[in-house]
C-alpha cells in the first residue's frame, strides 16, 4: 500500500506533538505488534535530520503520537522539510517487515521570540 500524505506547519522553538490514527479497510489498524519511527530532513538524503519520538502507547487502537522537543525544533533552520513515519516488526537494523505509512512536507515557521 502507498503511504498516506499529510503536510503541516511546525513552530521553531516549540514543543511539537501530533496524534495520528492509522486505519486499514475503514477500521483502526492494531499496531501493538509494531514499533514505529519517524524522521524529518531538508531533502530526502540530507544529513541534517531530526528524529521524532513516536509513542505507541495506544497502538492497539491504531493511534501513534509523533513528538519533537522544543530544543530540537530550535536547532533546525526554518523552511520546508520532508518527513515520513514507518512501522516495523523486529528490532531496528534487523527488521522482518517495514511499512511506510505516511509522508509529507513540514513548513518549519521561524521563531521570533527566543
Amino acid at each position: 500500500m502507498t503511504a498516506g500524505k499529510h503536510d503541516f506547519d511546525m513552530d521553531q522553538g516549540s514543543f511539537f506533538s501530533m496524534s495520528l490514527t492509522i486505519s486499514e479497510n475503514n477500521a483502526a489498524k492494531n499496531l501493538s505488534a509494531y514499533s514505529a519511527r519517524a524522521k524529518m530532513r531538508s531533502v530526502s538524503n540530507s544529513s541534517e535530520t531530526a528524529d521524532f519520538t513516536v509513542n505507541t502507547a495506544s497502538a492497539a487502537s491504531g493511534v501513534l503520537i509523533m513528538e519533537l522537543g522544543h530544543g530540537s525544533t530550535t536547532d533546525l533552520t526554518p523552511g520546508y522539510y520532508l518527513y515520513d513515519i514507518e512501522i516495523f516488526l523486529g528490532s531496528a537494523g534487523s527488521e522482518s517487515y517495514v511499512e511506510r505509512i505516511i509522508e509529507g512536507r513540514i513548513n518549519l515557521k521561524a521563531e521570533v521570540t527566543n
